[in-house]
């Protein structure tokens, strides 16, 4: 995959479609977590996420949407409520401890939510909203 090639689709409310490459992921501003991913192979011990605040995808888009419903390759799908961009700040994660998230080790993109840093955060509806393999969201 080349650094220019799209990885992430963003489909905003008024149905425009914006395609992201890793390397313009890269250029926006970047956030880290670390903490396990219970739900990830290798995630019982705390990893660094770096990525992208969810909500700066969402203000990309031009959109505000009530929901936002994410794709991964195998079309595995989660729908996440906007209240959870302002409360929890989960990331589009796009590297794990410096490295970019190769797609046999489940990236290129994860969600990630502050999980060790939240109590509330570790039950299995977050675990579920920690979709990795991300390709696309929808805002609606």
């Amino acid at each position: 995959m080349r650094a220019d090639d799209s990885v992430l689709s963003i489909t905003g409310t008024d149905a425009r479609v914006h395609e992201l490459s890793l390397s313009q992921l890269e250029a926006m501003p970047q956030v880290s977590y670390t903490t396990r991913l219970p739900e990830v192979p290798g995630g019982e011990t705390a990893s660094t996420w770096q990525g992208v605040r969810l909500s700066d995808l969402v203000k990309l888009a031009g959109s505000t949407p009530q929901t936002l419903k994410l794709w991964a390759l195998d079309d595995y799908s989660v729908i996440i409520p906007d209240s959870d961009l302002a409360a929890f700040e989960p990331i589009v994660a796009l590297r794990r401890d410096g490295q970019l998230i190769p797609i046999e080790s489940l990236g290129p993109l994860i969600v990630v939510y502050p999980l060790d840093d939240r109590q509330e955060l570790r039950t299995q509806e977050y675990y579920n909203r920690t979709i990795w393999q991300l390709r696309s969201i929808s805002l609606e």
